[in-house]
């Protein structure tokens, strides 16, 4: 993987949501083999981005976030108007590996594993509010309320799931999450019907777009690149 670059060496900072970190730490690497050098890659949550924007206080020289927070920042002047879109991340199920495997891929079923299952995990982020809206929209948020358990991150989802006994525990997250976990087994997004995609893309932080950025962000822009990201899950 790739490793950290002295300070007085780096070329180029993208700053990203965490759901794009596997793809960012391949991409890294092939950029790296390919150009010669690195640029170096940093994960927060989507919002706190979005923030540091806002303040003009961002240590970075790209972004990586969903559409229309990009779209947002170009219209105040805060990111150059070239967008790079990478493709789009889906709300999945996973569950813990060995644990019981049920079907999900109609609603009629997606409901029944919900009533079947012993534990429902997922966070207080943005992916687990649209699952609570989810199921507050199917009727079931205070029915299942004695067998949701939240937590503030993804990681801290797939840790839950895999310390988990009971044999019908399912989370529900962002897929990336769970298919860069070998220790989860990632069921596959959540029916058509109540899908959120979220598409996510790049651009530079206003000035901040010399030739390094250009070629950074060209990169992230070609087929190989999207390919890489489509390994982890962004589509």
């Amino acid at each position: 993987m790739t490793t950290a670059t002295p300070q007085d060496q780096i070329r180029v900072k993208v700053r990203t949501a965490g759901a794009l970190k596997s793809g960012m730490a391949k991409s890294a690497d092939v950029f790296k083999a390919e150009h010669g050098w690195a640029f170096t890659p940093s994960f927060t949550h989507g919002p706190h981005i979005e923030d540091e924007l806002a303040r003009k206080d961002c240590d970075a020289d790209i972004v990586g976030l969903i559409d229309d927070a990009i779209g947002a920042a170009v219209a105040r002047g805060l990111l150059s108007p070239r967008r790079v879109p990478i493709g789009s991340i889906q709300i999945g199920v996973a569950i813990r590996e060995g644990a019981e495997r049920p079907d999900i891929s109609n609603m009629e079923m997606f409901t029944a594993a919900l009533r079947g299952a012993d534990t429902l995990i997922y966070t207080t982020a943005a992916s687990g509010e649209y699952m609570a809206g989810v199921l507050t929209e199917m009727g079931f948020i205070r029915r299942f309320e004695d067998k949701t358990v939240r937590y503030a991150s993804g990681a801290e989802v797939n840790a839950r799931l895999m310390a988990g006994k009971a044999k019908r525990e399912l989370a529900f997250g962002v897929a990336t999450e769970f298919l860069s976990n070998p220790k989860v087994v990632y069921l596959g997004p959540l029916p058509e019907e109540i899908q959120n995609p979220s598409p996510y893309e790049f651009a530079a932080l206003a000035g901040r777009d010399g030739d390094d950025v250009r070629q950074v962000l060209d990169f992230l822009a070609t087929t190989r690149c999207r390919e890489i990201f489509a390994s982890t899950g962004v589509d």
